[in-house]
């Protein structure tokens, strides 16, 4: 192993794995880099300390709540069994995740060995973890005391950095997309006829608007809508339908299949929710799928309220079509418009090609990520 590897030890409840959207993330940017000794922690109970017999208690006797998280929280992490680590002169750093109450152990174990504390802040997690109240805002507390203690935090929008404040090394770092690219690039395509729009990803979170985009599109003679996900909790009726009209799919693990149906789209659609008590939310994710469809140089069509990352982002970098208002109709008319436009779509897809090729890229988001590890560590 060469004397530049970098020793990261990775202590989190979001493990690098291609599961889940954090998961992917993580797994991308850890997986088969040459530059990195990566070693993975946090999940396995230490089940000869009393903190790990409570876990196992209220695993078996408390269902899935915010009560269970708080209880979880209490005892920061101190179930989850870590080695011990022997002295060493290699550079190492620790790595984690701001979800679940893995990165309660990553805190106090960079604390005991004296090593830098990387961390990354996807999403909200107080607000995923718990309803509102006094079990929230002390979640929230552990949440910001992660933020301030971390030697680099990489949040993933502007609107992350700027809600959890002022930090001596905070950064921003966009999802990493697949490195996988259908297109090269070279020449924006013609649009098919009907004019296709593709949604993919979450319906349990964005069912309504994917629904209410199905719907109004359903019998529209040059424009169709086909979504593919899981979660939804559409009505059988509506389902079926969707189904029979093959303008409803499942979520497939099958890429060749996903890749020969995203390959189809003449564009994408990117929705944000509109719900009051999802703001803080928007305000401070970044959509993953935004970067995914980016790699096949088609126009985004993001709808969302003003304050969402993706609309601020479409607005700011003129890359994507921004819908605003969450009525379908307001949906459908820009749609229309730009279905026949194909000088806007042209521009569209050379902006979102631009994106793809630097902000967005997976080269250069991975350069990103090793350079900010070694910097941590080089202090």
């Amino acid at each position: 192993m060469s004397e530049d590897t970098l020793r990261v030890i990775v202590v989190s409840s979001v493990r690098p794995e291609p599961s889940s959207a954090g998961s992917i993330i993580l797994h991308r940017h850890l997986s088969g880099c040459s530059e990195l000794q990566v070693e993975i922690h946090g999940a396995e109970l230490n089940r000869s300390s009393i903190f790990g017999a409570l876990r196992l208690l209220i695993a078996k006797c408390v269902r899935p709540s915010a009560l269970r998280e708080m209880a979880w929280t209490l005892l920061a992490g101190r179930w989850i069994k870590l080695p011990s680590f022997p002295a060493s002169d290699q550079p190492t750093v620790v790595l984690t995740v701001a979800h679940g109450d893995g990165y309660l152990a990553a805190m106090r174990l960079a604390k005991q060995e004296g090593w830098p504390l990387v961390s990354i802040f996807h999403d909200w997690w107080p607000n995923l973890a718990a309803p509102p109240g006094a079990i929230r805002r002390f979640i929230e507390k552990r949440f910001r005391d992660l933020y301030n203690k971390s030697d680099v935090a990489l949040c993933v929008s502007e609107g992350m950095q700027s809600t959890l404040g002022e930090h001596l090394d905070s950064r921003i770092l966009y999802p990493i997309p697949n490195e996988t690219a259908l297109s090269d690039f070279s020449e924006v395509s013609q649009a098919s006829s009907p004019f296709k729009i593709l949604f993919f990803g979450n319906l349990g979170v964005y069912g309504d608007l994917v629904g209410q985009a199905l719907e109004i599109f359903y019998e529209h003679p040059e424009i169709r809508f086909e979504a593919r996900g899981g979660g939804a909790s559409f009505s059988n009726e509506f389902e079926t339908r969707m189904r029979a009209s093959g303008r409803l799919l499942s979520h497939t693990s099958d890429v060749d299949s996903f890749q020969e149906w995203a390959g189809t789209a003449d564009a994408f659609l990117i929705p944000q929710s509109f719900a009051k008590g999802r703001r803080l939310e928007m305000e401070t994710n970044f959509p993953s799928k935004l970067l995914e469809a980016s790699r096949y140089g088609k126009p985004l069509i993001v709808w969302g309220p003003t304050w969402a990352s993706a609309i601020r982002w479409a607005n700011d970098s003129h890359a994507a079509l921004a819908v605003t208002k969450p009525n379908a109709e307001n949906l459908l008319h820009a749609v229309e418009k730009i279905a026949v436009d194909a000088a806007e779509q042209k521009r569209l897809s050379k902006a979102v090609i631009q994106q793809a090729n630097t902000d967005f890229s997976p080269n250069h988001l991975q350069e990103m990520f090793i350079r900010v590890l070694r910097e941590a560590a080089d202090r």
